[in-house]
Parts: C-alpha cells; sequence; structure tokens
C-alpha cells in the first residue's frame, strides 16, 4: 500500500463534522499526540481511515503505541500504519492482541538477554532468531533457554547459541518440557557417558556426543 491522493482539508472539515467517530477521533489524537494537529496531519490521519480502511478505534491505538515508542513525527507513523495495514490488522481487536503479543515478546527477550549478561547490547538478528525459534516454534519457557544456557556456559566456558539450539532442539524432539525433566535427562546422559568410559563432568551435555544425538 503507498499514499495516494489526500483529502483536501477544506473537504475534510465537513466530512469530520458530519461523522462523530471522525470528530471523536480527531479530538483524542490532538490529546494523544499532545499538540494540535496540522492540516497535513488531519489529511493523513484520514487518510488511515479511508484508504487503509482502519477504523478509528485502531487509529488511535496506533498513535499511542508509536508515542509509546518516543514516535510522534507523521512520516514515522504513516510507515507503521501502512505496514499494519499490509498485515490485516485494521480494527481495534486485532491491532490489541498484535500490540500485546509484541510486547511480550519484547519482554521475554530482554529478560533473556539479562540471563545471558548481554542486557547492555542489543541482539543481532541471528541472535533474535534463535530466541524466536526457542520460544515461539518450540514452546520453550524462558527457565528451559536459561538452563541451556547454564549448560552451554559450564561445558563451552563462552555464550554460544548453536550450542544452546543443539540442547534445545534435542529436548523439544524428546518431548522435554521441564527443568526438572531436562535435570534428569541429563542425569541419565551423564551415567550413560560413563558407562561408556567417558567423563564429562558433572551434569553436563558433551559437544561431540550431543552433536550425535541430534544427528540420529
Amino acid at each position: 500500500v503507498q499514499p495516494q491522493k489526500k483529502p483536501h482539508t477544506e473537504n475534510l472539515a465537513a466530512i469530520i463534522e458530519a461523522d462523530r467517530s471522525l470528530s471523536d477521533m480527531f479530538m483524542v489524537s490532538q490529546e494523544i499526540l499532545g499538540k494540535t494537529i496540522s492540516e497535513r496531519d488531519m489529511e493523513t490521519i484520514y487518510w488511515f481511515y479511508s484508504e487503509l480502511k482502519m477504523s478509528p478505534e485502531a487509529i488511535l491505538l496506533l498513535l499511542e503505541h508509536c508515542v509509546s515508542k518516543g514516535k510522534t513525527r507523521m512520516n514515522y507513523i504513516e510507515k507503521v500504519a501502512v505496514s499494519w495495514s499490509e498485515m490485516g490488522l485494521i480494527n481495534a481487536e486485532n491491532v490489541a492482541l498484535y500490540i500485546k503479543n509484541e510486547e511480550q515478546k519484547t519482554g521475554f527477550l530482554y529478560s533473556i538477554r539479562k540471563i545471558m549478561g548481554i542486557a547492555d547490547r542489543s541482539l543481532s538478528q541471528i541472535e533474535e532468531k534463535y530466541l524466536i525459534k526457542w520460544h515461539d516454534e518450540m514452546g520453550m519457557e524462558e527457565e528451559m533457554i536459561a538452563l541451556s544456557y547454564e549448560y552451554c556456559i559450564i561445558q563451552t566456558a563462552k555464550l554460544s547459541f548453536p550450542y544452546m539450539d543443539k540442547i534445545i532442539t534435542r529436548w523439544a524432539q524428546e518431548g522435554i518440557r521441564t527443568v526438572a525433566d531436562a535435570e534428569e535427562d541429563n542425569r541419565k546422559f551423564k551415567k550413560r557417558s560413563k558407562t561408556d568410559g567417558n567423563a564429562f563432568g558433572d551434569n553436563l551435555y558433551d559437544h561431540d556426543d550431543l552433536e550425535k544425538l541430534t544427528r540420529g
């Protein structure tokens, strides 16, 4: 969706005056943005309604979302509106659910970064893909990812997303979803390793054997 010709302000004023939901929307919009809306911004906001087919309630949620991020410039808000429209986020229910999911995702990513001791930097795209894969696709809770990190540090003495991925992928394949089950699996792994004549240390997954298990 690309911006199209927007209505002239003189025509827009009459349209807004004739529609209570639109007049209320513009009144609240000014409160959200904390300023008097310019004629050009008014045309853009109406374009969200007329061309992007966003409901007045969805538009207000859009403005609140952008302002919460410290973004009040209309060109930024317009880009978000276009993106949401392309995703089908045009009514209040869908927008509210999307915002809630995004907030939960952001909170999860920050929490994991703190556990890993990297809260002072942003995740790379590859790192974020790993975390989303583990959480969203594999359904692993935060404590399981934290445990895989613990095993990773004990075994490799450094943060390794690929190594953690091997552990978590194996857990997912084996249906291991709780810390208790993962720890029990680790004890069995250790016992089996000692029986085979390999000593890895306490409660560790050996890197080479783990690779064999994930390949098998």
